[in-house]
């Protein structure tokens, strides 16, 4: 866009980071990066099955969800060309190339680009620090009632930062490192699913209980710490708090699994 090129950012990447800004700071050079949503095709792949996915929109800045005609009757191509996507469709056809560009990153490299430490760092700096937050919170409101639980995921998930070793190798290892890097996301998936919806299955991104369209992190533990707040009893709040230990020690044997599938050893 031309508004875009004369302030500076000359990509779509330009753009997305100057808007949407990563929580990394570490990183501030990475856009924010989403749960995906349970609106879509790739959900039994990823929330089921632990297969790495990706899913990719395209949204205003000023819009705190979507656009106002979104699944509308007025959703046509004709609003698309003359009120949404003016200039030659270049919305459309930057979003195209975009994806293009990320089946090539996926598709020639020998090594697939898939970024355990970022998704160490994710976990340790953003899910888990949100999730102390919220605890501390419950903490005060209900200080009896449940164990400090979180403190444990540190230690194991610093482990899944290791780097491989990628001069010279063979065949055999690139396929090995691979495979690990893509069993990853597996080790987050709970094979008795989560305790209201067995479908769904993957302790980090599936779909909450309270909410099966919007993107949510760790659904488990927050449902449970939702219960927690609309417990109308001391028994209640009670098993709530039991079983938001025992969400929390799933996610800790996910990660010890993550751990382990990226160690250099049998």
């Amino acid at each position: 866009m031309k508004s875009e090129r004369e302030q500076g950012r000359m990509t779509v990447y330009d753009t997305w980071v100057k808007n949407f800004p990563g929580k990394l700071s570490s990183h501030p050079e990475f856009p924010d990066l989403p749960a995906p949503g349970g609106g879509s095709d790739h959900v039994p792949f990823g929330t089921f099955l632990g297969v790495p996915i990706i899913t990719f929109t395209y949204k205003n800045a000023t819009w705190t969800e979507s656009y106002p005609l979104y699944h509308s009757l007025y959703e046509t191509p004709f609003m698309n060309e003359h009120i949404f996507d003016t200039n030659h469709m270049a919305v459309h056809r930057s979003i195209g190339q975009f994806w293009a560009e990320v089946a090539r990153a996926f598709a020639d490299p020998p090594i697939l680009p898939l970024n355990v430490s970022m998704y160490a760092q994710t976990l340790l700096g953003v899910y888990v620090s949100d999730l102390k937050k919220t605890l501390d919170s419950l903490k005060n409101r209900f200080p009896q009632e449940f164990a400090k639980q979180a403190k444990a995921i540190d230690n194991k998930v610093k482990e899944i930062s290791k780097k491989f070793p990628t001069d010279h190798l063979d065949y055999r290892r690139i396929k090995s490192i691979n495979d690990r890097l893509v069993a990853v996301d597996r080790c987050f998936v709970n094979p008795w699913g989560m305790t209201h919806g067995p479908s769904k299955r993957h302790v980090l991104y599936s779909i909450s209980d309270k909410d099966s369209y919007s993107a949510q992190v760790m659904p488990g533990v927050y449902d449970e710490i939702t219960n927690i707040i609309h417990a109308e009893n001391g028994k209640e709040r009670n098993e709530a708090g039991k079983e938001l230990a025992r969400q929390i020690s799933i996610i800790q044997i996910s990660v010890k699994c993550a751990t382990n599938t990226l160690l250099d050893m049998i």
